[in-house]
C-alpha cells in the first residue's frame, strides 16, 4: 500500500507499507486525520480496511474484532476523487 500526503502547512510525504490485499487495485483519497482518529481509538495491532470503489466509503475494522469491548467496533470513512 502507498500512502501519500500533501498539506500546504508540513509538505508532503510518502510511506510504503506491506498488506494483505484481495482483488483490484484501486486510488482512493481519504481525510488522513480521520483515519488517524480511528486508529488512535482502537488498541489492536492490525486493522482490516474493505473498500469496493474509490467513491464509496472504507470501513475500518480491528482485526479480531469480538464486539465486546467499546474499542472494538467498525467505523467508515467516506472517500474523495482523486484525479490523475
Amino acid at each position: 500500500m502507498l500512502l501519500d500526503s500533501a498539506t500546504p502547512e508540513y509538505g508532503e510525504a510518502y510511506e510504503e507499507t506491506q498488506i494483505k490485499k484481495e482483488g483490484d487495485d484501486i486510488s482512493i483519497g481519504l481525510n488522513a486525520q480521520y483515519l488517524m482518529d480511528i486508529l488512535k481509538a482502537t488498541d489492536k495491532e492490525e486493522v482490516t480496511l474493505s473498500m469496493s470503489d474509490s467513491l464509496k466509503p472504507v470501513l475500518m475494522k480491528p482485526v479480531g474484532n469480538d464486539g465486546l469491548s467499546l474499542r472494538d467496533y467498525a467505523d467508515a470513512v467516506i472517500g474523495s476523487f482523486i484525479a490523475h
